[in-house]
């Protein structure tokens, strides 16, 4: 990751911005749906 992040630092941060998009995402339906039942 560190490599990776070193060569490509504006690649890694698009994935890192996407994957706590994703995380975000999901962590709002969860609460969206425990907040229904």
């Amino acid at each position: 990751m560190a490599l990776a992040m070193a060569y490509q630092p504006s690649t890694a941060m698009i994935v890192l911005e996407r994957w706590e998009a994703g995380t975000m995402t999901r962590a709002v339906l969860v609460g969206a749906a425990s907040f229904r039942t």
